[in-house]
Parts: structure tokens; sequence; C-alpha cells
């Protein structure tokens, strides 16, 4: 024992101090998962610059958190709770002689204290040579998201150590030391499945079929695509999403306007309203805008059932001339740029760069042709005007008007093949330039994807915000009654919501919440989140209306309310274990 502790009267604290570090640092137990813990933050530092995305990187993290906290801090912990609360009060030597020289209480703290340093020594140096090996290796680019989830690491993360540390001192108060030991290992146990009672109710939900009553007819909608619309209403409102400023304007404008899917497209009229109420006004329609004029096509095939047409005047292989005026064209992609840089309306301003933003990664991610893979979308937002025609070079001049129909089988039978016998063709060797450089309104190929992807998600929002529930078809009460014993249960999960904390204030990377661009309309929220881990899953809600509340996405159990009474229990334990400190026997 060192001599100079008998120098002093009344031992100070800081003497205490460094007397416990120099007793701890001879346990070789202790330097081994020291060391442990710094090579694994060394060795992802190293590996998070290799990740291709940040849902990898998030998603590898987590994986990394759990045996960071899990395995090794936990373990950690609980050897220094048996060294210095086990060992050096069985070997008496030690206690019996400071304890003449200190009070009970300044010796507990010292060696409380310790232990806790310890702890968040371990989370701080984590937090360094994560942030600054993936800084430096990414050619000192710093990455926001490894910095935010590392942050909310290194703060939940020493939050749990005092937690732990507690609670395991308590435990080694409370029971013996096989004991301690046995209940440690089963709560680690426990740890890895805390959430699996959610994970089990989500698989059976994926299941689930919900009635609505619309218009006098049941309509069937599964639960998840009512959740994933819930999901989309959550991010979008709170701007945790892709293209967040696009996103808002065009979900907004379709709660609004109470478009639904059924109907979104089979209506000219409709098209034409949603047109100047969804995109004129940002600016991006011509009105009027300039004759297109195309000289010596050939006709390819000629409708045979068309009244308009004179079957005996029209022929295949006449030569024609095309003489197109739309109501409304769009910009292109360099025009709308220039409207982005040039807006002087912030709102506007921050759409128009989210559209040139979208637009660039859709043409990227349809690099062959954009025009070929969407060419389904041309029609919607094609009016024709009346002054349009067709004239005739073959058969003296004779013209007809252009109607939509026609620029729709021209379109895809020079693209795709359809429509080869019947309808109005153009012979493809003379059609390039017309479909290819005249009809490719790239605008008006993204914005119909756009609408594509958001007009499911905002239809099933509005059905079951506007519509009642058939709680005697379907799935709901099973759904409610599930919830309901889940929510209860997650009341005492203290694991499960302990994580929570930390998911919920670390996030997601919610720059990669958009949709597959392969799909139709398809967003995929959960593959970021991680089996193991807890999170703040919202429980749809039932109204007095028998509707589903149109905020049920706000209707989670608050995370901090774990943190407030596993904070209160831990004081408490804290308390308990300085007093059975002061009566223990150390002789």
């Amino acid at each position: 024992m060192n001599k100079k502790l008998f120098l002093y009267k009344s031992i100070p604290f800081r003497v205490l101090l460094l007397f416990n570090i120099k007793n701890i640092f001879h346990e070789l137990v202790f330097l081994i998962l020291n060391t442990l813990l710094i090579f694994s933050s060394l060795v992802f530092g190293i590996i998070s610059r290799f990740f291709d995305t940040q849902v990898s990187l998030l998603v590898a993290f987590n994986f990394y958190i759990l045996f960071f906290i899990s395995c090794l801090l936990f373990i950690l912990i609980l050897r220094m709770v048996q060294f210095f609360f086990h060992n050096k009060i069985e070997d008496k030597t030690t206690f019996i002689t400071l304890s003449n020289q200190v009070s009970r209480t300044k010796l507990f703290l010292s060696t409380w204290f310790l232990m806790v340093i310890v702890c968040i020594f371990n989370f701080l140096l984590s937090f360094i040579f994560i942030n600054f090996l993936n800084f430096s290796l990414n050619k000192f680019k710093l990455n926001e998201l490894l910095l935010n989830i590392t942050l909310v690491f290194l703060i939940y993360g020493s939050i749990c150590s005092i937690l732990l540390v507690n609670f395991i001192i308590f435990l080694i108060f409370v029971f013996s030391l096989q004991t301690t030991t046995v209940i440690c290992t089963l709560l680690l146990s426990l740890n890895f499945l805390a959430n699996l009672p959610t994970s089990f109710q989500t698989a059976n939900e994926k299941d689930m079929t919900i009635y609505i009553e619309k218009n006098s007819t049941p309509i069937a909608i599964k639960l998840t695509d009512i959740q994933d619309a819930f999901s989309l209403q959550k991010y979008v409102n709170e701007g945790k999403i892709k293209y967040s400023h696009l996103s808002k304007w065009i979900n907004d404008k379709f709660l609004e306007a109470e478009y639904y899917e059924n109907n979104f497209t089979t209506n000219e009229q409709n098209n034409r309203i949603r047109l100047e109420n969804v995109w004129q006004p940002l600016g991006i329609i011509k009105s009027n805008p300039d004759l297109i004029e195309r000289k010596n096509l050939k006709l390819y095939t000629v409708p045979s059932t068309d009244s308009a047409i004179d079957t005996s005047i029209w022929k295949a292989g006449d030569t024609i001339d095309i003489d197109l005026q739309l109501d409304y064209s769009f910009v292109n992609i360099d025009e709308l740029n220039r409207m982005a840089n040039e807006e002087s309306d912030l709102e506007i301003k921050l759409i128009l760069e989210d559209l040139f933003n979208f637009a660039n990664y859709i043409k990227k991610q349809f690099a062959s042709d954009l025009q070929i893979e969407k060419y389904n979308l041309f029609s919607d937002f094609i009016f024709v005007n009346s002054n349009s025609k067709i004239i005739n070079k073959s058969k003296n001049n004779v013209t007809i008007p252009i109607k939509k129909d026609y620029l729709k089988t021209i379109f895809e039978f020079y693209l795709k093949g359809n429509y080869s016998s019947g309808y109005l063709t153009l012979d493809p060797t003379t059609a390039r330039q017309f479909v290819t450089n005249d009809l490719n309104f790239e605008l008006l190929f993204i914005t119909r994807i756009l609408e594509n992807y958001f007009i499911k998600y905002t239809s099933h929002y509005l059905n079951t915000v506007n519509y009642k529930l058939l709680l005697n078809s379907g799935d709901w009460t099973k759904y409610e009654e599930s919830r309901k014993k889940l929510n209860l249960f997650s009341y005492f999960n203290v694991f499960n919501g302990l994580w929570t904390n930390y998911t919920f204030n670390s996030g997601f990377s919610y720059e990669d919440f958009w949709f597959l661009p392969s799909s139709e309309s398809k967003i995929n929220f959960a593959e970021q989140k991680n089996l193991f881990l807890g999170y703040s899953d919202f429980t749809l809600k039932r109204n007095e209306y028998d509707k589903i509340d149109q905020y049920s996405y706000n209707n989670y159990i608050k995370p901090y309310y774990y943190l407030i009474a596993l904070l209160i229990f831990s004081l408490i334990t804290f308390i308990f274990v300085i007093y059975k400190f002061q009566k223990i026997d150390l002789k």
C-alpha cells in the first residue's frame, strides 16, 4: 500500500482517486477490456471510410454500438464493480486502512467517480477516433451523419454508463458475487432480445388488411400501406426526406385538392386542373408555347375506324407535314436551372432547386433513355390546341385536326413498337426527329414520375382520415388489441426503452428516405432499422368518428419517459448503496 497515504490526516479526494487508478491499472482484465474498446473504435473509424452509402454506414454503426455497449462496456463495468466492491473488500487491508483516515462516503464516491470517468473516457475516445479517422481518410471532408450519430452515442453512452454502474453496484451490495454475475449475464442476453416483441408485432401486421367504407362501398387497404402513408406524412412535414421542399409542395397540393389514385389520370380535365394547380405556380409551364412544325414525314399506318380520316384519301406511305400547337409545355432542364438561380421567392427557389436536382438524378438513373423507360407517362399532360393539324402533301394538302391519340400512337409506335396496325403511326425512318426532339419534354416525364411516387401514399392517407373504418371487417380490431398489449409491455421493457432514446435522437440518414427509382411508387422506411434496437414506432389511432386520426404519426411512447424513470430508479439505488456502504462490515 502507498505509504504516502499515511501522511494525510484526512486523505483528499484527489489522492483517493489516484490511488484507485493505480490499483485498477494493475488489473489485467481491466487493461484488456479497455484495449479492446479502443481497438474497436480504431477499426470502425478506418472501415467507416469504405461504406458506399450513408445507409450502410448507419446500419454498421448501430451494430458497432451494440457490441461496444452491450458487450465490452457491460463487462468492463461489471469487472470494475467486482474489483472495487468485492475483491478490495475481501482482501480487507486497503479498505480497513483507508476507513481510518477518510469517510466511507468519500471513499465510495471516489471509486464511483473513477468508474464513471473510465466509461465516459472510452466513449470520448471512440467519438474522437471514429470522426478523426473518417475525416482524414475521406480527404478531409466532414461526414455530418457520422458526426451526429457519434455525438448522440457519446451522450447516450455516458448516461448508460452511470445507470449501469449504479445498478451493478446495487446488485453486488444486495446479492452475492455469483448471483450478481448470473443476473448480469441474463440482462446481457435480454438486451439483445428486448426488441423481439416489436419485431413479432411488425411481422404479424404485414398480413393485416383494413377496410374502410367509401361511397357505401368497402375498400380494402393493407395495413403496411397505411403505416407507410402516415410515415411519409411525418417525414415530409418534418422536412426529413430527400428533396424536402419539393416533397412538401407536392404532398400539400395533393392533400389540399384531395386527389385519389383511382381517378388520378382518367380524366383529361382533371389532368389540366392538376397541371395548373401543382406545376404552373412554380413557373415551369409555358402557356401557348411555340408552334412545332415537322415536314416530310411518311404515314406508316392509318386508322380504319376514325371518322375524322377518310381512308379513301389517307393512305400508308403518304407524305405529310405536322403543325402542332400545344396549350401547355414544360420548360427544359437548362431553363429550369436558370429559373432556380434567378428566383427571388425563397420558397419557390428551394422547390425549383430540388426539382432541378431530382431531374438530374432521374436522368442519371435512366441514362439509356428516359423517353423509352417512361413512355407510358407521355400523354397525361399533352393538351393539343385546336389549331393543330396534319397536312397531306401527297393529296393536295388535305388537312385533318391533330388528336392527342394520334400523338400517343406515333410516340409509342416509334419507341416501343406498339399500335402497329389500325392506328395512325409514322414511318420510323422519318419520325425520329419529331419523336426524340419535338416530343421530348423531359420535365413532363419527371413531374409525372413524381406524381406517381406520391399519389399512392397521399391517397391511402386521405382514404383513412376521411372515411370510416369498418370495424367488423378486416383486421382493425385485431390490430388495436395487439397494439394495446405491445404498448403496455413496452412501458416495462426498459432495455428497449433505453435504446429508443438513442435511436430517437440519432435518427436516420434522411437524405436516403426516397422512392426506389426502379419502382412505380415505393419508399422503404425500415431498411435503416436495426433488428436489436428499439424505435419510436407510432400506433394508428381511431378517433370518435371511427376514422384514423390524421396525426397518428405522433402517437408513440415518448422515449424520455423511460430515461426519466431509469434516472429516478438509479438515484434511489445510488442513495441506497451509499447507505449500505456506510453500514457494511469491512473487517
